[in-house]
């Protein structure tokens, strides 16, 4: 026996044929044959259309069947069903779609299973709608803000978690989230925990200043699988990582030692012009640290304003050097000096810097051009000259001198004879 039924859901109809199953006669069925023929487990699409049959019985004639819902109670679930019945037949179908999300947003519950009692002339039968849930939506990372990461920071340790930002709207959740992403310097391991650490070190100084992270993420591994990507800025803070550095002429990098020289008098005393340039040190690092000179302290082991010899003192703050007194009546040999460069209140070594002062002539004056080497600049190579020419005006002026007494005489013997 087939039936057409014509249901009317939001405003659209929708024909559904009905067939008393085997073909038997309505009126020959008993309660307890109709009620047994409910299944007892039957399998619904959340997505499944209004209308959609879920099954359809033969009943007696003189009994209708009635149905409530066991669990979860309440007055929500029963508008999402209807049936339709006739002397002959049962049909139970979709009032609404079984939203999982609709309902956990209505129910506070994620609802995948639902209770109903079927009554036909007192004859119970329980029955069970299993709700399938569908991957209907994208998985969303919500990445806010910036991530600001040290440049000293350990290669293996852990920047950012993925998975406490991940979401997924489906109800339940579909699957574990996987996680990808391709950079140099980052990486995810174990893609499902969506720990993103440092695989290579970083370096602030040499231009590694912001990375831009395009992040993968799939809500399950199967063919079903929904993909959405994210992107992470990440920005690399300067650290105090570096001694300070000389600026010291043709030297790029550090420079080891650079040495420097100055050239004095017998008489000096003042700030020495020192070659190739002015002793000068700077902090390589974005921080700016201010920078403090001084000697090395052969005694102490540590460092001074003034030197050893009591001769020079280094201005702290400049790097300017001054010589206390003059050189003449000293024993002078060649002055080496070791100048320490250091950042105020930082813990990184100190850079260090020779500074040799060699005597070049008795004029009050410096002559900036000579540098070491030149034997115009050794004090001590001045004196052979300055014996002979000593002797020598000494010798003229002996034989000057006897020239006159000689001349003189004869005149006087001249006048006598006269």
């Amino acid at each position: 026996m087939v039936f057409t039924l014509i249901v009317n859901t939001t405003n659209k109809y929708q024909t559904l044929h009905t067939q008393s199953p085997l073909g038997e006669s309505a009126s020959s069925q008993t309660c307890s044959e109709a009620t047994s023929s409910i299944p007892e487990y039957n399998h619904v699409s959340e997505t499944d259309l209004p209308g959609t049959m879920i099954f359809n019985v033969s009943k007696p004639s003189s009994w209708n069947i009635s149905y409530s819902i066991s669990n979860p109670t309440g007055s929500v679930l029963p508008t999402y069903f209807r049936d339709f019945q006739n002397d002959s037949f049962f049909c139970f179908y979709l009032n609404k779609s079984l939203d999982i999300e609709e309902l956990y947003s209505i129910l506070g519950i994620e609802l995948v299973m639902i209770e109903f009692s079927f009554t036909c002339d007192a004859v119970l039968k329980k029955m069970y709608i299993l709700i399938a849930p569908q991957n209907e939506f994208d998985p969303s990372i919500n990445i806010s803000g910036i991530l600001n990461i040290p440049e000293n920071t350990t290669v293996g340790t852990v920047v950012y978690n993925l998975l406490p930002r991940t979401s997924d709207k489906d109800r339940p959740m579909t699957g574990t989230f996987m996680f990808d992403l391709t950079d140099s310097h980052f990486r995810i391991e174990g893609s499902s925990r969506g720990e993103i650490k440092l695989s290579s070190p970083l370096d602030y100084d040499s231009g590694q200043r912001m990375f831009l992270l395009h992040i993968t993420v799939k809500d399950s591994a199967d063919d079903r699988a929904r993909t959405s990507t994210a992107t992470l800025r990440i920005y690399v803070t300067d650290v105090d990582d570096q001694s300070p550095q000389y600026d010291y002429p043709g030297c790029v990098a550090t420079c080891l030692f650079p040495e420097y020289t100055a050239i004095t008098n017998l008489t000096f005393t003042g700030p020495l012009t020192v070659q190739p340039a002015s002793i000068k040190a700077h902090d390589p690092d974005t921080l700016n640290f201010s920078i403090a000179y001084s000697f090395y302290n052969e005694k102490s082991g540590g460092s001074s304003r003034d030197d050893n010899s009591g001769f020079f003192r280094i201005d702290q703050n400049t790097g300017t050097i001054y010589q206390l007194k003059p050189a003449s009546g000293a024993a002078w040999p060649t002055q080496r000096r070791l100048v320490i460069a250091e950042k105020v209140g930082s813990m990184q070594p100190p850079a260090y810097a020779v500074i040799t002062v060699r005597v070049g002539s008795n004029d009050s004056s410096i002559d900036k051009s000579e540098l070491p080497g030149d034997p115009k600049i050794d004090g001590q190579s001045l004196m052979p000259a300055v014996i002979a020419v000593s002797v020598v005006l000494g010798i003229t002026v002996i034989t000057s001198a006897i020239i006159i007494f000689t001349l003189c005489h004869r005149y006087r013997q001249q006048g006598i004879h006269v």
